[in-house]
């Protein structure tokens, strides 16, 4: 059951909006996140747990989307019918191009100012419904020192893992720590998500989806990104990391 958003948001001593980027950039984090969800808590012999669990990344889908190569508050009008805000749009609105269910669908955009209904935030670098299966992440910070802590929470809230925790994956604040508990990774293993969940070797499906502008010239963004980052919680779940100078 789809029940709540998580938002990652962070303090930046450096505007994110001063990149001149007009298209998306995918950077999975592949073996970064294979670490992630093969730590010791990923117990087979334990009750209720789980294998290890491969991520496996499939090839990328390219959405031209101009209107959300920047999300934010605004509502989507169809025909007259408001559909919600562009967050909840893309998350929650059933699509063509996402409607397989044994995979996460994983948008990368230039960037992310709202998750919750609250109005727009510039510090907001990712979303995701928690038991769901689509994650926003901003592109650049999935790039930068914190890409992988990023995507393994918004992965992490898709599989159902919910309020945000004290230390380890799911804490609140962005804390460089990817320690997911024994309770965690029990709520894990639970996931429809996971695939040959009983089996020896369960495995993960990521669909990354590239959201650009095809009107406009793509510009790269640097190798190393910004070292910056973020996650998503139940229109008031805040995860934040303030810059220290």
């Amino acid at each position: 059951m789809l029940n709540v958003l998580t938002r990652a948001i962070v303090t930046l001593s450096l505007c994110a909006a001063s990149l001149t980027v007009q298209a998306a950039t995918v950077t999975t984090n592949e073996v970064a996140l294979d670490a992630i969800f093969s730590q010791a808590s990923f117990d087979p012999n334990a009750p209720n747990s789980i294998a290890p669990i491969d991520i496996r990344f499939l090839p990328t889908l390219r959405l031209d989307g101009p209107r959300f190569t920047t999300v934010d508050s605004s509502s989507v009008i169809v025909d007259g019918n408001d559909l919600g805000t562009e967050v909840a749009y893309l998350l929650q609105q059933p699509f063509v191009q996402f409607s397989a269910t044994d995979r996460i669908y994983m948008l990368f955009v230039d960037s992310i100012t709202a998750c919750d209904g609250g109005g727009n935030n510039p510090s907001i670098v990712g979303c995701a419904l928690i038991n769901g299966n689509r994650i926003l992440v901003q592109s650049d910070f999935a790039s930068g020192t914190y890409g992988a802590e990023l995507l393994g929470h918004e992965i992490a809230h898709n599989l159902g893992i919910g309020p945000h925790s004290s230390g380890g994956l799911m804490n609140a604040t962005l804390n460089g720590e990817t320690d997911l508990t024994a309770a965690q990774v029990r709520t894990i293993a639970q996931s429809p998500l996971i695939q040959n969940p009983q089996s020896p070797s369960p495995f993960l499906q990521i669909q990354p989806v590239d959201v650009y502008d095809g009107s406009t010239a793509v510009v790269p963004l640097p190798p190393a990104g910004l070292a910056l980052v973020g996650a998503l919680g139940a229109f008031a779940l805040r995860r934040r990391r303030t810059s220290k100078s």
